[in-house]
């Protein structure tokens, strides 16, 4: 749909309206009947839909947000009355108690003596790009999303020389980073907003070779505020071959992209990934052999990463997620066919085991999950299932973690049986799984239960990870 059509006829259909009126109707009402004392109960507590206070919602502002977010690409809106308010309310969301605010004072220019008058020019919105890496090629695909049918348009492969590994994007900035499994570095990619074309960043490797050690990165992940690149690398000891696991943390210069290294741990063996909390501070690793997560700190202004505590899983820990509020953190267990759930702390940042769900029963085909998804909006989970080829779907309680099995989305069954990934677009309307040799699957997410249902596939494929931009302007 065009723009201009989008900003006269998006968000409202006449046909709903009691009067039928072919244009919004303006509400002049504060407040909204209901229907018994029932009704009114659940509005406020936001289990039916529906108006209560025009403060807090009213049928033509609601049309305007759905509008102006539609423009915008954006999943939804909110309408203030001033734009003080709505700085307001950005500020808020996106910081929390102890943080600080910086501003400094922009010195005015003087007036000029003429005005010029320009025409209103509406930027085009950035589309939504995708990259994959491929290890048998040594290659990265890149991909457009097509928004409306979740399908991918090849774009490029680009023939890098390093042997991608691993790959994630910056949540803000047009970087993605490499893991280099045959330069033992990682490597810095830029890419342009509106084409998605790949070239490689000035200064853009970040050796993580020493003297006498060497090193193999194996995973590769972001903060969601993209201030640190954490790397799992298996290390070994040129001398003596004594073999262990690191977690290099590098710091993300914010204007440039560029890498510098900040800190090192030393988990236990056999690391496949890492999960970060949303604010940053904490991170978590899980380990294969030992059947355990490590909880870690980071000090942002020394750059130390301290062990806080460990806390046993399932056996064969293979993949973490963390919930978008950071109240949770679900592990997929591959040798006992389960996820376990964890609480989050807060504070500390340490784990407390809430239980474990069955990705194997007799309802449910679910053998050896090693991938775990978590969809945006944090009411679904999915695993990747390597032994069964399928995708086991859990519904989510936001405030338990709590993980059900939705009776009419259960393992959905690919021919393919080895899944190695699963990715969910920004919109949270797609979910992807990673098949190597049989292709990239494409799936339809329901809003309501989380059901996957089949929209196509590429064949000969044999890209490992997909990571997707989000839209900007």
């Amino acid at each position: 749909m065009k723009l201009e059509s989008i900003a006269l006829h998006h968000g409202y259909e006449s046909k709903k309206n009691d009067q039928k009126a072919a244009t919004v109707p303006i509400y002049q009402t504060s407040g909204f009947t209901i229907d018994d004392t029932q009704h009114g109960a659940d509005l406020f507590d936001l289990k039916v839909e529906g108006n209560i206070y025009t403060r807090i919602g009213n049928p033509t502002n609601d049309v305007l947000e759905k509008r102006v977010a539609e423009m915008e690409g954006g999943i939804a809106g909110l309408s203030l009355a001033s734009g003080m308010a709505a700085i307001t309310y950005a500020i808020q969301t996106i910081t929390r108690s102890g943080d600080n605010i910086i501003s400094t004072k922009k010195e005015r220019k003087p007036p000029l003596a003429k005005t010029v008058h320009k025409k209103a020019v509406h930027k085009p919105l950035a589309p939504i790009f995708a990259f994959s890496n491929n290890v048998q090629e040594k290659i990265i695909n890149s991909y457009k999303l097509d928004q409306q049918t979740g399908k991918l348009i090849t774009l490029a492969a680009f023939k890098a020389d390093v042997l991608p590994i691993s790959i994630v994007l910056h949540p803000t900035e047009p970087y993605l980073y490499v893991a280099d499994l045959n330069n033992n570095a990682v490597v810095v990619f830029s890419y342009d907003q509106y084409s998605g074309t790949l070239e490689y960043h000035s200064s853009s490797k970040a050796n993580l070779v020493t003297n006498d050690t060497a090193v193999k990165p194996s995973f590769i992940s972001i903060d969601q505020k993209g201030q640190f690149v954490y790397v799992a690398s298996q290390l070994t000891n040129k001398l003596t071959g004594a073999f262990k696991t690191s977690i290099s943390v590098l710091a993300v210069d914010q204007e440039s992209g560029r890498l510098s290294f900040h800190s090192s741990a030393f988990p236990p063996l056999n690391n496949w990934s890492i999960g970060t909390h949303p604010e940053g501070a904490f991170t978590y690793i899980p380990s294969y052999n030992d059947n355990s997560i490590t909880s870690y700190s980071l000090d942002k202004v020394s750059g130390v990463i301290s062990e806080l505590a460990k806390v046993n899983t399932g056996s064969g820990p293979s993949s973490v997620a963390v919930s978008p509020n950071g109240k949770f953190i679900y592990s997929a267990n591959l040798k006992n066919d389960t996820v376990s759930i964890f609480s989050i702390d807060p504070l500390s940042g340490t784990l407390s085991t809430q239980g474990s769900v069955k990705t194997w029963t007799t309802d449910l085909s679910g053998s050896k999950p090693l991938f775990i998804e978590m969809h945006p909006s944090g009411r679904f989970v999915y695993t990747a299932n390597y032994g069964s080829g399928s995708i086991s779907v859990f519904s989510s309680h936001p405030e338990t973690g709590e993980l059900k099995a939705t009776s009419s989305a259960i393992s959905t069954v690919l021919p393919a049986t080895e899944i190695s990934s699963l990715t969910i677009e920004p919109t949270g309307q797609y979910l992807y799984a990673m098949t190597p040799g049989s292709g990239i699957w494409v799936f339809s997410i329901n809003s309501e239960n989380g059901k996957l249902t089949e929209v196509t596939r590429r064949v000969g494929r044999s890209d490992l990870r997909l990571v997707f931009t989000k839209a900007t302007l």
